[in-house]
């Protein structure tokens, strides 16, 4: 498993979040639990190395809280929780032993719910390098 998807499959366990991915289209085709992590598919954007080195990956995820009657207040605040568990993601990920380097590129709340339930989103953007060695080497 990519340790990227490993370690924030991690995070939610640890954190009783609901984990899943795929499309944001795909969001509204199912049973949401909150509060859920939803990450987008995994985009491959450098590599260094030939036959071992590291691979540089961009994602995008959703951190989803349940929405309600929230006023203004109430939703920076619950915006500002995803926000922490945002960063603790990161800190989990760099903790992995093949994770190199982290790089949040930004943390931007969705004005309006993505699905029917009315949540709170925040979609969080990272670039991950990655240890990697071709099958076969000492690496």
């Amino acid at each position: 498993m990519n340790p990227i998807i490993e370690s924030m499959n991690n995070y939610a366990q640890a954190n009783r979040w609901s984990f899943d991915g795929g499309p944001v289209r795909g969001l509204s085709s199912g049973q949401l639990q909150f509060p859920t992590i939803w990450h987008q598919p995994l985009a491959l954007t450098g590599k260094i190395g030939r036959r071992e080195g590291y691979l540089t990956y961009k994602l995008s995820f959703l951190l989803l809280e349940k929405g309600g009657n929230y006023d203004t207040i109430q939703k920076e605040n619950v915006r500002e929780l995803l926000e922490m568990h945002a960063i603790g993601m990161v800190h989990t990920m760099e903790s992995h032993d093949r994770v190199l380097d982290v790089r949040l590129i930004s943390c931007l709340p969705n004005e309006t719910a993505l699905t029917h339930y009315g949540e709170i989103a925040l979609t969080v953007t990272i670039e991950a390098d990655i240890l990697y060695s071709v099958p076969g080497t000492n690496a």
